[in-house]
């Protein structure tokens, strides 16, 4: 997963920074800014076989850097196109949900 940003939106000739990457992974739902200002994006992992699929990466200095944290297995038969998001609830508890193929 790549990143780039421009710092006027609004302008017309936009100015990219240089792609930076994320993590490996596909960002397949919305990005979420909890209450504490960490910055998470739902990544789907189906290329690896040593975590859970459907997994979350987290930046809590603006988007300088990220690490990866928590994650939900996905069963392999169902992996064609997990996607999921996040719902920060009360307290800072988040919800996951997953949508996936019908077994």
């Amino acid at each position: 997963m790549w990143t780039i940003t421009t710092s006027d939106a609004d302008s017309e000739q936009l100015l990219w920074s240089t792609p930076r990457r994320l993590c490996d992974g596909v960002m397949m739902g919305k990005p979420l800014i909890l209450a504490t200002g960490a910055w998470v994006l739902p990544v789907s992992f189906w290329h690896r076989r040593d975590v859970h699929s459907a997994g979350l990466v987290v930046s809590t200095d603006g988007g300088a850097t990220w690490r990866e944290r928590g994650a939900f297995d996905v069963p392999p038969a169902a992996r064609d196109y997990d996607e999921h998001i996040l719902v920060e609830q009360r307290a800072g508890v988040l919800w996951m949900w997953v949508r996936n193929l019908p077994n």
